[in-house]
């Protein structure tokens, strides 16, 4: 869990806020730097433990786990950081644990991942929730909303031009009853 741990501060926020505190590398003192890096892993921790406490479960390690998976086995970037939405008392979140985006420059195909983490004692019944779970966002009316949800939070970060591109050309979801 320690590996976790460490990869928790681009888990929990947006690219756009760790590239802000990149760009700052070159040009502070380097003691300067470290506490803005560490301000940032503080707020990361702060929000992960925040949406713990707004959730009220255990499913925010699971979640990071998934994350872990997702970016380093399908090599798919986050898409969306969803622990700031979840501290929103003003923006409920339901939906995928997880969005991610892959380009493939050599098929020039573009791929979105939404993933579910249930973290159980019994295998079975995580199995079972994950189905339910993942036959319910794929009504119209849920994948509209988590559609909506990315549209609104969209991060770029970690796609290349051709990603952008393909991701800005992408149709937008059409609901059943159109």
């Amino acid at each position: 869990m320690e590996l976790a741990w460490l990869h928790l501060t681009p888990f929990a926020l947006t690219r756009k806020e760790i590239d802000a505190v990149r760009a700052l590398q070159s040009t502070l003192p380097f003691d300067d730097f470290l506490i803005k890096t560490t301000q940032l892993n503080d707020a990361a921790a702060k929000l992960f433990i925040k949406a713990h406490k707004a959730t009220n479960r255990n499913g925010e390690a699971g979640e990071l786990l998934l994350y872990l998976l997702t970016e380093w086995i399908l090599g798919a970037p986050q898409f969306i950081a969803k622990m700031t939405l979840k501290t929103n008392s003003q923006m409920p979140v339901h939906g995928a644990d997880g969005v991610h985006v892959r380009y493939c420059s050599e098929t020039a195909r573009l791929f979105l991942y939404w993933g579910e983490s249930k973290m159980y004692g019994d295998v079975s019944a995580a199995i079972t929730a994950a189905a339910t779970s993942i036959a319910k966002s794929l009504q119209p009316e849920e994948l509209d909303h988590e559609l909506q949800l990315v549209q609104r939070n969209i991060d770029f970060t970690g796609l290349g031009s051709e990603g952008k591109e393909a991701l800005l050309q992408f149709p937008r979801h059409r609901a059943s009853s159109d």
